[in-house]
C-alpha cells in the first residue's frame, strides 16, 4: 500500500473539520445529562443537539467519565469506568447518528490486572470497532492503555512503557 502526501494546510483543515463535527457535554453529579451536539466547524454558532441522555448513578463512576467521545461511521461512542468492589468495570456506549430515534447501546467489560485506583479517563478513541481508553491510575505514569474490541468483547490492559500524551486509532486501509 502507499501513502499519498497531503498539503499541510489541507490536512490541517480536514483534521479540524473531522474533530469538530460533534462534541459531547459530559454528565456530572450536579447535571447528570450528557448531550451530543453537531457543530459546523465553519460556523460554531450553528449547532444542533442530536441526542441527550440522563446518566443514572453518575456519582458511582470514576471522575471525568462521560466527557470523552469519538465518532466513526455515523456512530458516536463514549466511555465510562466504575468499580464494583475491587474490579474495574468499563463501558463503551454507542449511538447511531443516522437513527436518532434509536436507543444507545452499552458494551461492558472488566479490565484485567488494573494496577490500582483509576482516577480519570484521559483520552478515548474508536475506529472500526476497536476502542482505546487512556486511563490515569493514581501513583502511576500515564503509560497504560485499555484496548477493547467491541466486535469480540476482548479487553487488554497494556503497559506501553511510554509516557503517552494523546491517543488515537488510525485505520490506514484494508
Amino acid at each position: 500500500q502507499t501513502l499519498l502526501p497531503v498539503r499541510n494546510a489541507m490536512a490541517k483543515q480536514l483534521v479540524q473539520a473531522s474533530q469538530n463535527r460533534f462534541v459531547l457535554k459530559g454528565a456530572r453529579p450536579e447535571d447528570p445529562v450528557t448531550s451530543i451536539t453537531r457543530v459546523d466547524p465553519l460556523d460554531p454558532e450553528a449547532s444542533e443537539i442530536v441526542a441527550s441522555f440522563e446518566v443514572s448513578g453518575v456519582e458511582d463512576y470514576v471522575p471525568s467519565n462521560w466527557w470523552q467521545m469519538a465518532e466513526d461511521n455515523d456512530v458516536v461512542y463514549w466511555a465510562a469506568m466504575s468499580y464494583q468492589g475491587e474490579r474495574l468495570l468499563g463501558e463503551v456506549w454507542s449511538f447511531r447518528l443516522d437513527d436518532p430515534e434509536s436507543d444507545p447501546l452499552m458494551h461492558s467489560f472488566t479490565v484485567p490486572g488494573a494496577p490500582g485506583e483509576m482516577s480519570m479517563i484521559l483520552k478515548f478513541d474508536v475506529d472500526d470497532g476497536h476502542a482505546v481508553i487512556q486511563p490515569r491510575f493514581t501513583g502511576y505514569t500515564d503509560s497504560r492503555l485499555i484496548l477493547y474490541d467491541l466486535n469480540t468483547g476482548s479487553v487488554d490492559l497494556v503497559d506501553t512503557g511510554l509516557r503517552i500524551f494523546d491517543v488515537q486509532i488510525l485505520h490506514l486501509g484494508e
